[in-house]
């Protein structure tokens, strides 16, 4: 029988009034009432005290679900807190599952892998392209670099690596936590002078004619990576500004880039958000949508003005 530990009152920390329910950074703190909660896990699954009986053998007394449970949370407190001490850390293990998704599909089909040399490269190609995703780096420019002989590494994470503190603290999602290309790579469009202006359409026209004349075919590759990389960037940026200048109900047009085509032109009002979409709910069900209700991207929503 598991036997019950020593309850110790909850050290509260210096400067803490009773009753405030804030977020506390002391490491200590938190353990405690991780180590409490456990110690009363444990009163309430006492496990009955091992019989013998004849006929029976000896051994380990077989222990409920929940004592199970509790018994893991108490065997890997470290592995359960760490998210509260690294912000790296995520709360839940939703990315690993759905890394390893497309893997398990794989073996359910009926193709699945016959040799152990093709899993391994599945894996190898999943794992480099899942990395891709999650740098913020466009897939099909990493894939370009590896046919190119120059694959794209992610950058080694040194000691010096600055980490997020607790004075940065904010409630985000598992998707937020995931490492983002500033936004402030994207100036704030300015409107140059005369002179400048036509000096660099100028300098536009030039490269543009010795592309046409093929005097950069050797750089092709690495001009074209640079202009889908910025076009995703400003795509993202634009993106965001228009989610945020949108409020529940505003009246949009569903535009050219949303699919199914059936949907270009319909008019609906903004219901809600759903992460970086926006939920719009039509005048009228079209098609598949018989609720009326559909998630877009902020770039496939026109804004309506008011009426007066």
């Amino acid at each position: 029988m598991h036997q019950s530990r020593t309850h110790h009152p909850i050290p509260r920390p210096p400067g803490q009034a009773i009753g405030c329910n804030r977020w506390f950074c002391a490491g200590s703190y938190r353990r405690a009432r991780y180590d409490a909660i456990i110690d009363e896990g444990w009163r309430a699954n006492l496990q009955p005290a091992a019989t013998r009986t004849s006929g029976h053998r000896s051994g380990r007394q077989r222990r409920s679900k929940a004592a199970n449970l509790l018994a893991r949370l108490d065997n890997h407190r470290d592995e359960v807190l760490r998210f509260a001490t690294d912000l790296r850390v995520p709360f839940d293990n939703n990315q690993a599952e759905r890394d390893i998704r497309m893997a398990k599909l794989q073996q359910k089909i009926s193709g699945s892998w016959r040799t152990l040399p093709g899993a391994q490269r599945f894996c190898r190609i999943r794992s480099y392209v899942a990395t891709t995703r999650k740098q913020q780096v466009g897939v099909l420019a990493a894939l370009r670099r590896v046919f190119e002989g120059d694959p794209w590494l992610p950058a080694a994470a040194g000691p010096n690596r600055a980490r997020p503190g607790w004075g940065m603290l904010t409630i985000m999602s598992s998707r937020a936590r995931r490492l983002r290309r500033p936004l402030t790579a994207v100036p704030p469009p300015t409107t140059p002078p005369p002179g400048e202006a036509a000096s660099a359409a100028a300098g536009i026209q030039a490269l543009v004619e010795r592309i046409q004349a093929g005097e950069l075919d050797d750089a092709l590759a690495v001009l074209a990576a640079a202009i889908t990389e910025r076009q995703q960037l400003l795509a993202a940026a634009h993106a965001i500004i228009t989610r945020a200048s949108l409020r529940v109900g505003d009246r949009v047009r569903i535009n050219h880039r949303a699919r199914p085509l059936y949907l270009h032109g319909r008019v609906g009002t903004v219901a809600g958000f759903y992460g970086q979409n926006v939920i719009v709910r039509l005048d009228e069900p079209v098609g598949r949508f018989v609720t009326g209700e559909l998630r877009c991207p902020p770039l496939a929503l026109d804004r309506q003005a008011r009426k007066p």
